[in-house]
């Protein structure tokens, strides 16, 4: 039982884990495509 428990924690964690570094991930390329298309706005302009 406490077995158990142990390993639905460690999987909460490493799925919480998992999710903030795609999320981070995605985040930091979008910055990046970001300061792209702005640079490639300013440009244009």
């Amino acid at each position: 039982m406490v077995d158990g428990l142990f390993i639905g924690v460690r999987m909460v964690v490493v799925a919480v884990a998992v999710a903030v570094t795609v999320v981070a991930a995605a985040k930091r390329e979008r910055d990046r495509r970001g300061a792209l298309d702005h640079k490639g706005l300013l440009a244009l302009s």
